[in-house]
């Protein structure tokens, strides 16, 4: 069994808590969180131990499972490379890159598995998708969002887009070549709405908008390569294939043109499964395999340096209305 510490409850609540202890392989050492009354009453609660000092939690646990702001508890996530324990970053890695190259430095150091959260590489669309995705050219990332309690366009862009342009760093593995960014501002100084394209050394594109005021949560994917395009729907767990093919054997629908191709459509087997879980068992099997399975700290830079190349294209302009650039 993995003895595994929580830091940070306010981001999960107590929902953390049972879904260690459902993904099975870890041993739940105790919970910190600088609230110590909430952190006592979900220990009453749960049973779990409730450490006042991350330094004790850390110091008794094989892995731990980090919830608190990046930014704000940097010198815990130092420590807990420092005490070589394995570690899954829950919140957006909201730094620096040269703090994040120092994570990277630790963790190669101390030879742990270092592992950020994003399930949506957990989708069963996605992951169900994914034999079909072979060399896509395009990438079309739409994602909407109701309004949330974000302060600026930093903290929304890390929060969300992080995981979008992560999702586009494991297709592509491709060095980014160029960033362009806009912004867009519905009322008062925040970007309410984001549209980047990003270009990458292999010739691929991907184009991700991100509108944080719609009245409906929609995350959608499509993804071109020859002969074939394929959308994701993130939120219904959706995923279909449209095949362009010459031949009449299975015709769905029929376009005109001058090589009389059709559409060929299939959907893949979707299999149901809990993200969270899912996430929480493949930081498990990295831990046992000695590998990242999943979004690894060199993938977050990586991640991180395009985020902030996109915040950076994004200024304040007077006129809420117009176009940031």
């Amino acid at each position: 069994m993995i003895k595994i510490g929580v830091i940070g409850l306010k981001r999960s609540g107590t929902g953390e808590i049972k879904k260690i202890k459902k993904s099975g392989g870890f041993q739940i050492t105790g919970i910190f969180d600088p609230d110590f009354i909430y952190a006592k009453k979900v220990s009453s609660q749960l049973s779990v131990p409730f450490y006042e000092s991350p330094d004790d939690l850390i110091a008794q646990c094989d892995a731990i499972i980090f919830s608190l702001p990046a930014d704000n508890h940097f010198n815990l996530l130092i420590q807990t490379l420092k005490c070589s324990k394995h570690l899954l970053i829950k919140n957006p890695l909201s730094i620096s890159l040269e703090s994040a190259n120092e994570l990277v430095k630790l963790t190669r150091e101390a030879n742990v598995v270092v592992q950020l959260g994003n399930t949506e590489r957990m989708n069963p669309a996605f992951k169900a998708s994914l034999k079909y995705i072979k060399n896509p050219v395009f990438i079309d990332i739409q994602r909407y969002s109701k309004p949330g309690k974000y302060i600026n366009e930093k903290e929304l862009i890390l929060d969300l887009l992080f995981k979008d342009i992560d999702i586009v760093t494991s297709l592509y593995r491709s060095n980014i070549k160029k960033v362009n960014a806009i912004g867009v501002s519905i009322g008062g100084e925040k970007v309410d709405i984001v549209n980047a394209r990003l270009e990458f050394d292999n010739g691929s594109v991907a184009m991700l908008t991100l509108n944080s005021v719609s009245l409906s949560d929609t995350l959608k994917v499509q993804l071109y390569q020859k002969g074939e395009y394929i959308t994701i729907d993130f939120i219904k767990k959706q995923a279909i294939i449209v095949r362009l093919k010459e031949g009449q054997d299975k015709v769905s629908q029929t376009i005109e043109n001058q090589f009389q191709q059709e559409f060929f459509l299939e959907r893949p087997k979707i299999i149901s499964v809990n993200q969270d879980i899912e996430e929480l068992a493949l930081f498990r099997d990295s831990i046992r395999n000695k590998r990242n399975l999943v979004v690894g700290i060199e993938e977050g830079f990586i991640t991180l340096s395009i985020a902030l190349q996109i915040i950076d294209k994004i200024n304040v302009h007077e006129n809420p209305f117009a176009l940031r650039r």
